[in-house]
């Protein structure tokens, strides 16, 4: 009885520790199970992040140092706006692991968010320092100089990140955004020939123009003359692209034509532009033209940068009496340097009403238009030298389809 007895107590005791082991097994999967389950509320929508916050915090008032569930919950105060608190959270993490996979990078986002670029920028350097050539603290630390309007280390940054990993597209496409900005001036000279198979006579264009870079955004200015029939004409510009935010910003232009022979009397145009992520970039935007009668246009386009090619197309949306007419322009241009303004060839294709892209009295009288464009340009230094061929078909009010041929020329300087 008693080895009976014995028997019975070993295999309690045995059963025990089975239930012991399963339940210290178990705890970490409930842990992530919070944790998971929070995780997924808070990527399934912007409304569904105060119930994971809620998750995060059952889960945290049990288990106060849980890396993962605190990482989470900094993540995603960040997201709100709770940029304190979410410090808070993130810190207790890298105290403990300064390289931590998840918090260090939503540490580094939360200070550009909020406007501490020289706290981001000290952490990335340190980080740097523990991980030399790692090319998403590469990338942290060149935004957070840009930020800080520190533009020629934020390209060397990027230049080094560039040698490291030469497919990186977020850092090409800032890198391309960044050349032309360090250049503070740019002085300009175009001149455009058209010529047709019949009707009309040859139309010269000459333009010149300056560009400058402001804390808010670049500022061109352009004096152009047109010459067609023996008539003369001139036209003043502006262009403004402002900058809004980190990835966000505007184009405004306005001119108009003292003598109003060729251009028009007046003109304003805006459109808004929007990083999308992934290298794709959106616009929309508005133009209006004052000739005899007004010519208003409504515009959106979309643009990919894709390795060293960026692919765009645009729609014009042109109401009038009978209607509303529409022009498509799409293009292909392929960068050879890192700058993204200059040293590219182009391929370009428009077809529609001419009205959308009118911009002479010339233009007006084309009811239908398919236009093919090459463009190349080359820089050699401070000096830039563009070519463009182009060549098409028009339906004219007066004296049916023609040929339109031309070619361009420009020349710039940087300074």
């Amino acid at each position: 009885m008693l080895k009976n007895l014995n028997n019975s107590r070993s295999k309690s005791f045995a059963l025990l520790l089975l239930l012991l082991a399963a339940l210290v097994y178990a705890l970490p999967a409930v842990a992530d199970d919070e944790v998971s389950r929070a995780r997924a509320l808070a990527f399934s929508g912007a409304e569904h992040r105060a119930e994971a916050l809620s998750l995060l915090q059952t889960r945290l008032a049990k288990v106060p140092d849980d890396g993962d569930a605190l990482t989470l919950y900094g993540t995603i105060l960040s997201w709100e706006g709770r940029y304190d608190e979410s410090r808070q959270a993130l810190q207790k993490v890298l105290d403990r692991n300064p390289d931590h996979a998840d918090a260090l990078p939503a540490m580094l986002n939360l200070e550009l968010w909020s406007n501490h670029p020289d706290r981001a920028e000290q952490l990335a350097e340190g980080a740097l320092q523990r991980h030399p050539g790692d090319p998403a603290l590469l990338m942290f630390l060149a935004r957070a100089q840009r930020n800080r309007n520190h533009e020629k280390q934020s390209a060397q940054t990027l230049d080094q990140l560039l040698k490291i990993q030469p497919s990186n597209q977020e850092a090409k496409e800032m890198r391309r955004r960044m050349v032309g900005q360090a250049r503070k001036w740019e002085a300009s000279y175009d001149f455009t020939y058209n010529w047709f198979s019949s009707v009309f006579d040859s139309q010269k264009e000459s333009t010149v123009s300056l560009r400058g870079q402001t804390s808010l955004g670049s500022v061109i200015g352009r004096l152009a003359r047109a010459d067609r029939f023996g008539d003369h004409s001139t036209q003043i510009s502006g262009e403004f692209y402002p900058h809004i935010r980190p990835g966000t910003y505007a184009f405004l232009t306005v001119g108009g034509s003292p003598d109003a022979v060729l251009y028009p009397e007046y003109f304003v145009g805006a459109d808004l532009y929007q990083s999308a992520g992934h290298g794709f970039e959106a616009s929309a935007g508005y133009r209006r033209l004052q000739f005899s009668d007004d010519v208003n246009i409504f515009t959106a386009a979309l643009y990919k940068y894709y390795g060293n090619w960026l692919y765009s197309g645009r729609i014009y949306l042109t109401p009038d009496d009978l209607g509303v007419s529409k022009t498509g322009v799409f293009a292909a241009r392929r960068f050879f340097g890192d700058e993204g303004i200059h040293d590219y060839l182009e391929f370009r294709f428009s077809y529609g009403a001419s009205k959308a892209l009118a911009t002479s009295t010339l233009d007006l009288i084309s009811l239908n238009s398919t236009r093919y464009t090459v463009s190349y340009d080359k820089r050699i230094g401070n000096w830039d030298a563009a070519v463009s061929l182009g060549a098409g078909s028009e339906d004219q009010q007066f004296g049916g389809k023609v040929n339109r041929y031309t070619v361009e020329g420009s020349i710039y300087y940087r300074f």
